[in-house]
């Protein structure tokens, strides 16, 4: 049989993550409602959230000033250079406006192929934007989920997944009960053995079962190999030919599964509860790192088969059951029983939405209609108990499209043209989020000192460090420290010690997976600091994040990071992806994708009627407050709709692509021609 399977929810552990870890698991088995207690679910983080004014008929309508009312604070000070100087400056009472001036065309029509080319072009111009700072973790994302994947297929690195050992496990009782169950328990258990055979196979296994179990798994196996839609390995999948097998192994176990095929299943984890909890165990694991699924689990049907009896009367377990599909691939706007159910994620339910309830034929683009609905509420990407790490990336984007419900919005004076910028940010940003989980998401007035003449006189102006969005960091931060504990609770402390990140190139990172995942979080936490005061806000960070994360050396490490983007690795990696959304009736497949990285103007000045408050200028006297010019990177999505048999290209195919027709229109249309 292989490694021995974990007894995944009735082992005991000591402490408060033993309680996790079972918890997690015992919540989840209700219709995979895993409202699991994690870290920071535990000490109560909240966010206020600021209810945008029905009157804002217009979410990308310039901001106005008589709307805002930042509180000032005499002890939020900040000490910054300005030529030299040492200005220490209170910024709590002050608006800082942000526009897109249009008196730069030349700037934002060339396409770079990745964010440090285009950062050595531009220099001290470049105030990070959000997108780069997203590039200096999509890397990181992506090697995380990979290892997460080696370990959980084998058990590696002291994981307490095993899928495969899961897999033979399941495929040993089945071929026995198919051999020896009742009657009609028997041809039930040889269908469900094949496709257990063939996801092995699909895996590089050589599984062991009569020829008559592998003959059926050989032609599964080919018929899913057919639909390059669901079996071509994509994004991170791609980087080894393990990788591209557990992309494969997992995506055939998401297909339905035939209730009859469910039902055996089901009976044999009715007396093998070390074999369901290890299962279990599996499902808890993808629901944290990614979300839950819409569909349906084997353990699903554990109270309706309890006895083999039921075996025989399929259509009475069909009958309380309502509403699920259990037809083909289904229609998708029902659920349908799947062994390893996909994930499900907030675009998916609009999208379902929008195809399902409405009955209208739909042609538009699917990323504007999700920015509509986002912007008009119709849609809240805040996260429930149960959602799981992909819900809390994206809740960190929510804030890009409603900036009047997040805290900062009293410091901040948005154009309409920097709104427009900030939803191109939010489609760059969730295609290369949603790439990453591309296997596990179902593809549906100052006061002034003495001015002398011995004193140096300097302008001032909005000094940025980052983009000041803080409640985006602040949230990614919260996604990092909710996956950890994900981790923990399923895969288990040691592999975090034991395991690291995979490099594209298929090397792996010298630093341990739980170190280099607790150092991201610190530094994604110190950059929530450094844009909230860099705008005069106080820390966003909870009294018990404090307590888990030192802000000073949060925003050390921050700040250091900062200061040498031009050396940073990660921002030489190439950002063009795409990923697959949906497969309409005619066969066409609607993708998004990032080809490439642009450079746009950025102006940011303090508003006349909230300026800063000056408090100390050293040897220098301040001259006059202006604005500030700057460049932001940033990348460039698009939604294509590629043709019927058209396969979506991996990220080798879409970047030579790119490279060969440069510009977005003709990217574009190489794409759709194919």
């Amino acid at each position: 049989m292989g490694k021995s399977l974990t007894p995944w929810r009735t082992e005991k552990r000591g402490g408060i993550l033993g309680i996790m870890r079972v918890k997690f698991l015992m919540i989840l088995t209700s219709s995979m409602a895993c409202s699991c207690m994690l870290p920071l679910d535990m000490i109560a983080v909240e966010e206020v959230i600021i209810e945008q004014s029905s009157a804002e008929l217009d979410p990308l309508a310039d901001d106005r000033i008589e709307t805002k009312n930042p509180q000032y604070n005499a002890t939020r000070t900040i000490t910054e250079v300005f030529d030299g100087c040492n200005v220490t400056l209170n910024k709590s009472g002050s608006v800082i406006s942000l526009d897109i001036p249009k008196d730069q065309p030349e700037i934002g029509e060339k396409l770079y192929p990745d964010y440090r080319t285009a950062l050595r072009e531009h220099a001290s111009q470049v105030l990070p934007s959000m997108e780069l700072l997203e590039m200096g973790t999509k890397p990181f994302n992506d090697g995380l989920y990979a290892a997460i994947e080696l370990g959980a297929q084998r058990g590696e690195n002291a994981s307490w997944i095993n899928k495969q050992a899961t897999l033979q496990a399941l495929l040993e009782r089945l071929v026995e009960r198919s051999a020896a169950g009742a009657p009609q328990e028997q041809p039930l258990a040889q269908g469900a053995a094949a496709r257990i055979a063939a996801a092995l196979q699909l895996a590089g296994a050589s599984p062991a079962a009569p020829g008559t179990i592998l003959g059926r798994s050989e032609q599964l196996k080919a018929q899913f190999k057919s639909d390059f839609f669901y079996s071509k390995p994509l994004g991170f999948y791609a980087w080894t030919p393990t990788l591209s097998s557990i992309f494969q192994q997992d995506r055939f176990l998401q297909q339905p599964l035939p209730l009859e095929e469910a039902a055996s299943m089901a009976m044999l984890f009715q007396d093998e509860p070390t074999l369901k909890d290890s299962y279990q165990g599996v499902l808890a694991l993808y629901a944290g790192v990614t979300n839950p699924s819409f569909h349906r689990s084997v353990t699903d049907l554990l109270p309706l088969v309890q006895g083999v009896s039921a075996l025989s009367n399929l259509d009475a377990i069909k009958q309380q059951l309502p509403g699920v599909s259990f037809a083909g691939r289904g229609d998708g706007c029902s659920p349908f029983f799947s062994f390893w159910p996909p994930s499900d994620s907030p675009e998916n339910r609009l999208f379902r939405s929008i195809y399902c309830d409405d009955k209208i034929p739909f042609t538009g683009s699917l990323i504007d209609v999700l920015i509509k609905k986002i912007q008009d509420g119709t849609l809240d990407l805040t996260p429930t108990e149960s959602s799981g790490f992909y819900d809390r990336q994206l809740h960190a984007l929510e804030t890009l499209l409603v900036t009047d419900r997040a805290p900062e919005r009293e410091h901040l004076l948005l154009t309409r043209r920097y709104k427009e910028k900030l939803v191109e940010t939010f489609k760059t940003l969730i295609t290369q989020r949603r790439e990453t989980h591309v296997k596990q998401i179902e593809a549906l007035s100052s006061g002034m000192a003495d001015r002398s003449s011995s004193t140096r006189p300097v302008d001032i102006y909005p000094l940025l460090p980052v983009e000041p969005f803080p409640t985006f960091y602040l949230r990614t931060a919260r996604a990092y420290a909710f996956l950890r504990g994900v981790l923990e609770i399923t895969m288990g402390p040691p592999f975090l010690e034991q395991a690291h990140r995979i490099h594209e190139d298929g090397t792996e990172s010298k630093q341990a997976l739980g170190e280099e995942l607790d150092a991201l979080t610190r530094r994604v936490y110190g950059l929530a600091i450094v844009a909230a005061r860099s705008i005069g806000m106080a820390s966003p960070l909870t009294s018990e994040e404090v307590a888990q994360y030192d802000p000073a050396r949060c925003e050390e490490e921050a700040r250091a990071w900062l200061s040498q983007l031009d050396q940073e690795a990660d921002l030489q990696r190439d950002p063009r992806v795409m990923t697959p959304v949906t497969r309409a009736v005619d066969g066409r497949i609607r993708a998004w994708a990032v080809i490439g990285v642009r450079a746009i103007p950025v102006e940011a000045a303090f508003a006349p009627s909230h300026p800063p408050k000056l408090i100390s200028t050293g040897s220098c006297t301040i001259r006059n407050i202006i604005p500030s010019r700057r460049v932001l990177l940033i990348g460039k999505q698009v939604e294509v709709a590629l043709r019927p048999g058209t396969a979506p290209l991996d990220r080798n195919e879409l970047r030579a692509l790119c490279d060969q027709h440069k510009t977005q229109e003709a990217i574009i249309q190489a794409l759709e021609a194919r």
